[in-house]
């Protein structure tokens, strides 16, 4: 009786050990996950921060350019050519 014993307490022990190592298996993996996630929007943030920061300058330079005025072309007469 004592050897049945020991061998149903060894068989449910090592079902525990399997069910624990698989919870602890899905904990680092969600913990993991969450990391990615975080990293993600991060880097999506930076990006839209640089896009907007992007903006910003090539709508300066484009009113420094439309500032300046139009210059006049200066150069001979363009036309017709005589044959």
């Amino acid at each position: 009786m004592g050897d049945e014993d020991q061998k149903i307490t060894k068989h449910y022990l090592e079902k525990e050990t399997i069910r624990e190592q698989f919870k602890m298996e899905d904990e680092a993996k969600s913990t993991r996950e969450r990391e990615i996630d975080k990293m993600w929007k991060a880097m999506m943030t930076e990006d839209e921060e640089d896009k907007k920061r992007m903006i910003a300058q090539l709508m300066e330079s484009a009113l420094i350019r439309g500032s300046k005025g139009k210059k006049k072309k200066r150069g001979g007469k363009k036309g017709k050519k005589k044959k």
